[in-house]
């Protein structure tokens, strides 16, 4: 009894976060670029996304739903237009109308049909055509190859479509390894092995950089590492998503180089997996698929594939924030310091602000300044 509520209860969150993820980042992004008007049309637009599928030609789901992915497109798209709407849509007679009625009905129908019509399909053709990709390479036996392309897509939209079709993949070619419960082809373990040497791998660097590099991250990125690394422990690569949305260009580059190199070297050692949980759950069933290692060595070698994954992409990311965030800083300051001190004004950020000031991102630092700069330049006009 304490099973079947249990499964209901994991069942429901499961389904839940698949269905939601896209229409509520969605909503979020466009929320933060037009304001409240980008709600409804973020929303549905992401919900749009759900319904993008796309199937093998033996009747696999490959591609159900753009995740991630395409809840970060739609929320761009919408909010792009949205303020587009704002700018140019105006009439003071009919505000009321066109914030309650015009924006929402017109920026919700344009957004679902774009992603339905215009932007779903090809996304989902391509996703379709990198599987079919990958089942070549295992067939031509360049397993470095495809460890390492399962590693990048495996990171690259944390849950989203390609992650998605890239476990789909290694699922598939777990399940073909057996024959009637026996294990018939252990080469056809290694994708699934590959897959989760990767996925870990975003968590720990979440944590990692945000330990360790506490000036470069801010307080949202923080809360996000404490729990990422758990989660991706457990088979949960969504964690780090918070982390990869503040910061993109810098972040998911970071992690797919890990990916890539945990991956490859995973399939260059013939590491496979028995057991098809996720996380940690797999390093269990790890073993050489060509018997040339005991299974406590693999399962041993499997852990510092991902730990070196980990640790390169982690010493990655610290670097990029480092030359992105430490030039900003400094050179805000001290142009501050020369022309404000001189005219007697107070220093942009004061000594008592400078705590908090740190923990701000470089972007969000960025703004600070910029804006403490026209409250200044208008001091000096008047």
């Amino acid at each position: 009894q304490h099973a079947n509520w249990l499964n209901t209860l994991s069942n429901v969150a499961g389904k839940s976060l698949s269905i939601l993820l896209a229409p509520v980042l969605a909503a979020y992004i466009a929320y933060a670029m037009a304001d409240k008007p980008g709600l409804t049309p973020g929303f549905l637009g992401g919900l749009a996304c759900v319904y993008v599928t796309k199937t093998a030609a033996d009747g696999t789901v490959i591609v159900d739903g753009l995740g991630f992915l395409g809840g970060l497109i739609t929320g761009m798209l919408v909010g792009y237009m949205m303020k587009l709407f704002k700018k140019y849509l105006v009439s003071q007679k009919m505000q009321g109308v066109l914030t309650w009625f015009v924006y929402p009905m017109l920026g919700s129908l344009i957004s679902m049909c774009v992603i339905l019509f215009v932007i779903g399909q090809p996304i989902a053709l391509l996703i379709n055509v990198i599987f079919s990709g990958l089942t070549t390479l295992q067939t031509s036996n360049l397993a470095a190859l495809l460890g390492i392309i399962i590693g990048m897509m495996c990171v690259f939209d944390l849950g989203g479509p390609f992650n998605k079709v890239v476990w789909a993949f290694s699922f598939a070619s777990f399940s073909q390894a057996f024959t009637g419960g026996q294990l018939t082809n252990p080469t056809l373990l290694v994708p699934y092995a590959c897959f989760w040497a990767a996925g870990i791998g975003t968590g720990w660097t979440t944590a990692l950089v945000t330990f360790i590099g506490r000036r470069f991250s801010n307080q949202y990125e923080k809360e996000a590492g404490k729990m990422a690394w758990i989660l991706s422990s457990l088979g949960i690569t969504e964690g780090a998503i918070p982390f990869a949305l503040s910061d993109p260009f810098r972040v998911i580059p970071s992690f797919m180089l890990g990916g890539a190199v945990s991956g490859g070297l995973c399939a260059a050692f013939n590491l496979g997996s028995t057991i098809t949980g996720g996380g940690f759950i797999t390093m269990a069933g790890i073993q050489s698929t060509t018997g040339t290692v005991s299974i406590g060595v693999a399962i041993l070698l499997w852990l510092i594939f991902a730990i070196i994954g980990c640790a390169i992409s982690t010493s990655l990311l610290l670097g990029l924030k480092y030359i992105k965030t430490k030039p900003i800083i400094e050179k805000k300051v001290q142009t501050w310091t020369v022309n404000i001190l001189s005219l007697g004004i107070v220093p942009v950020v004061k000594k008592q602000h400078l705590k908090k000031f740190k923990q701000l991102s470089s972007r969000e630092q960025e703004q600070y300044l910029n804006h403490k700069q026209r409250k200044n330049n208008s001091k000096i006009e008047r």
